[in-house]
C-alpha cells in the first residue's frame, strides 16, 4: 500500500538514505539524498547533496550544489556550486552560482546574483544581477543592481533597500541607498537616505546625505551640497546644509547655504554668505566673510556688509 511513496535512484552512483517519495534523476551522477519526503535531485545535478526535509529540490544542472533540509526550498537550474542550508520557502535562482543562503523564511538570491550571501531572516532578497553582495538577516530587506553592478551590503534590520553599488546599510529600518549612491554608507537609524556617491549617514531619523556629504545623526537633517558636496551636519534637528564644503555642528533649524559657511550650533541661524559664520539664535550671516553672533532676543540679527 506504500508503493506510491517509493524512493527512486536513476543516476549512476546515486544514493538515497531513506524517507519517502524522494528521487534522484538520470545524469545526477554521484549525488546523495539523505531522507525526508518528496525531495529531488534533478537531471544534470551531479555530485550534489540534499540532506532531507520536505518538498526541497536541487533542479537541473546544479552540479556540486548542496541543500541541507527544511521545507519547500529550491536551487534553480545552473546555480551550480551553491549552498542552501535550510529554512522554508527559500530559493537560489537561475545562474546565481557560487551563492549561499543560510535559512530563514521566504528569502531569495535571484537570477545572476552570483557569489552572493544571504544569511537568513525573512522575506529578504538579493535581486537580479546584484552579484558579490551580502545580506545578513532581518526582514523585508532588499539589495538590487539598479545602478549597474553589485558588491552591496545590508547587515540586517527591517525594510532597508540598497540600490547602489559598493554601498553599505548596517541595519536599522526603512533606510535607503538610492541608485546614484555609489559607495555610500548608512550605519543605522530609521528612514535615512543616501542620495549620491560617497554619502554617509551615521543614524538618527529621516536624515539625508548627498554627494561626499555626511549627516552624523539627529532628526530631519540634510547635507546635500551643491556640485562637489562635502557638506556636513553633525546632528541636531531640522538642520540643512545646501552648499559645498559647509558645516553645521548641531542645534536646530539652522541653514548653511553659503560655500564654506559654518554654523556651530544654536537655533534658527543662517549662514548664506561665502566663508560666513553664524551662531546663537537667529544670527544671519548673509554677506561674504561675515561673522555674526546673536543673543537671546527673539529677532533676526543680520550682517550688513562683506567681511
Amino acid at each position: 500500500g506504500f508503493s506510491s511513496f517509493t524512493n527512486s535512484v536513476a543516476a549512476d552512483f546515486g544514493t538515497i538514505g531513506g524517507g519517502l517519495q524522494n528521487f534522484i534523476q538520470v545524469n545526477a551522477l554521484g549525488s546523495y539524498l539523505g531522507g525526508g519526503y518528496n525531495n529531488s535531485v534533478q537531471s544534470g545535478s551531479y555530485e550534489s547533496v540534499l540532506g532531507g526535509g520536505y518538498g526541497n529540490s536541487i533542479q537541473p544542472n546544479n552540479w556540486n550544489s548542496s541543500l541541507g533540509g527544511g521545507d519547500l526550498n529550491f536551487i534553480q537550474p545552473y546555480a551550480e556550486y551553491s549552498v542552501l542550508v535550510g529554512g522554508a520557502e527559500n530559493s537560489i535562482q537561475t545562474n546565481a552560482y557560487f551563492s549561499v543562503l543560510g535559512g530563514g523564511l521566504g528569502n531569495s538570491s535571484q537570477p545572476n546574483a552570483t557569489n552572493s550571501v544571504l544569511v537568513g531572516g525573512y522575506n529578504n532578497s538579493i535581486q537580479t544581477n546584484a552579484y558579490n553582495s551580502f545580506l545578513g538577516g532581518g526582514g523585508g530587506n532588499s539589495i538590487s543592481a539598479s545602478s549597474g553592478s553589485g558588491y552591496s551590503i545590508i547587515g540586517g534590520g527591517q525594510n532597508n533597500t540598497n540600490n547602489a553599488s559598493y554601498a553599505t546599510l548596517g541595519g536599522g529600518a526603512g533606510n535607503w541607498a538610492q541608485p546614484a549612491a555609489y559607495a555610500a554608507t548608512i550605519s543605522g537609524g530609521w528612514s535615512n537616505q543616501a542620495t549620491n556617491q560617497y554619502a554617509t549617514v551615521g543614524g538618527g531619523y529621516q536624515n539625508t546625505a548627498g554627494s561626499s556629504s555626511t549627516v552624523g545623526g539627529g532628526y530631519q537633517n540634510s547635507a546635500t551640497g551643491n556640485f562637489y558636496g562635502d557638506a556636513t551636519v553633525a546632528g541636531g534637528t531640522g538642520n540643512h546644509v545646501t552648499s559645498d564644503f559647509a558645516t553645521i555642528g548641531g542645534g536646530q533649524y539652522n541653514t548653511a547655504s553659503g560655500k564654506y559657511a559654518t554654523i556651530p550650533g544654536g537655533a534658527s541661524n543662517l549662514a548664506s554668505g561665502t566663508n560666513s559664520f553664524a551662531a546663537g539664535q537667529q544670527a544671519q550671516a548673509v554677506n561674504q566673510g561675515a561673522f555674526v553672533w546673536a543673543d537671546s532676543q527673539n529677532a533676526p540679527f543680520a550682517s550688513t556688509a562683506n567681511d
